[in-house]
């Protein structure tokens, strides 16, 4: 498999490496990308790992065959690819900035963490995906990491402020909310992202609002104030209010509604059985 010109890798950029060597399954290693090569029909990175300088930069395969011995036979063979962007921003409701920072996507989430959150877990200079199981006291929680071979299948305590939501990301749809696999599971973060105008870059909400909140979100522009409010529509999106009669906004309302149009696109693209039902019946209810 040949270089993808489409994804966004170039060197010098910061990127997160994750990989299926056992004890490390399922966790996020911050990494810069010092050379890019390809041979054959495969393409390798050569990358730097901040939280282990004393690690010998070696060259790494960006397509990897998935593990065998997981339920899903059609993941058992398939390549999969390891490296990701930067993590984007985020943040807690009550700690949300005047204006945003330039990313193309800024996470938001709630203020407290609660059970069945799709976290990632800061710990021995990596970040471990996994799911909420019990909020303990002294702002503590238990974590269950994924069980082999996509985590390594036991729990830990960890503090609060050591985590992160958990995000996907792939160069057809860019950051996205991770799929449930599980009931219980919950996405924690909304995904505000941000398109170009010619007064500036705005932000429009985009992902569905996070499960048991109802928080409108604060729209920014990175040049300042932004030129329109946003209110939560019945289907939990932002919708733009303000010079409702005017062409711009006829123009925002498009985006918006072709927005939600590619998030409902690729949720059924990626989802099984389970998701597709409750998703039918959260739209029914609206």
């Amino acid at each position: 498999m040949g270089f993808n010109s489409s994804l966004p890798f170039k060197v010098g950029q910061q990127a997160e490496l994750k990989t299926f060597e056992e004890g490390f399954r399922g966790a996020w290693f911050r990494c810069k990308i010092r050379e890019v090569r390809s041979l054959d029909d495969q393409t390798d990175c050569l990358l730097e790992f901040f939280d282990f300088p004393d690690e010998e930069i070696t060259w790494t395969k960006l397509y990897q065959d998935f593990p065998n011995g997981h339920t899903d036979t059609e993941r058992e063979s398939r390549m999969e690819l390891m490296l990701r962007p930067s993590f984007p921003p985020f943040y807690h409701y009550s700690q949300l900035p005047s204006s945003y920072p330039e990313s193309d996507v800024v996470a938001i989430v709630n203020d407290t963490w609660k059970v069945g959150d799709l976290v990632d877990w800061c710990s021995d200079g990596c970040y471990w995906s996994g799911t909420i199981t019990q909020v303990l006291g002294d702002d503590q929680v238990k974590v269950k990491l994924p069980d082999p071979p996509v985590g390594e299948g036991t729990s830990y305590v960890a503090f609060s402020k050591d985590l992160r939501p958990s995000l996907s990301w792939s160069p057809e749809q860019g950051w996205t909310e991770p799929l449930m696999e599980f009931a219980k599971q919950q996405h924690c973060a909304r995904l505000v992202r941000s398109f170009s105008r010619d007064n500036g870059s705005e932000f429009i909400e985009e992902s569905m609002p996070i499960h048991g909140e109802n928080n409108s979100p604060r729209t920014s522009s990175r040049k300042g104030q932004c030129s329109y409010s946003q209110k939560l529509t019945g289907s939990g999106h932002a919708s733009s209010v303000g010079d409702e009669d005017t062409i711009e906004s006829s123009i925002i309302r498009l985006e918006e509604l072709a927005n939600k149009i590619r998030w409902i696109k690729g949720f059924l693209q990626k989802s099984n059985r389970f998701q597709i039902q409750h998703f039918r019946r959260v739209v029914d209810k609206i």
